[in-house]
């Protein structure tokens, strides 16, 4: 039986969840924190439907696990020790820009238009 996982502890193993037809499930509204109870489940990858778990929690979709590999792997690229926060600050900054985070000291978090 799938358990909630604080969204931090989630995004730092996010490699050990399977990719196809996964995706991750909160309760709260974003931006999402460190301690965010988080469900990852298996989603019906031709359905708009919530697996029955996050319809009995209330839970909404955020991302795909494939999504926050990518999210996740793109923040250890730029900084190898990132932290739990940063990693957190990332996947909101990408669930509401659809965009990769600037970790750089300094970066303007604000996303550039018309670049990918």
């Amino acid at each position: 039986m799938e358990s909630f996982e604080w969204l931090a502890n989630v995004l730092a193993r996010i490699d050990a969840y399977p990719v196809r037809g996964h995706a991750l499930y909160v309760r709260d509204n974003h931006p999402l924190g460190l301690r965010t109870p988080t469900l990852v489940l298996q989603r019906d990858v031709y359905s708009d439907e919530l697996p029955e778990l996050a319809c009995k929690h209330g839970l909404h979709k955020t991302l795909s696990v494939a999504d926050t590999r990518g999210i996740v792997a793109n923040a250890r690229l730029q900084k190898e020790d990132a932290s739990p926060a940063e990693l957190v600050e990332a996947f909101n900054f990408y669930w509401k820009h659809d965009a990769f985070i600037d970790l750089s000291p300094g970066a303007d978090r604000t996303p550039s238009r018309g670049t990918v």
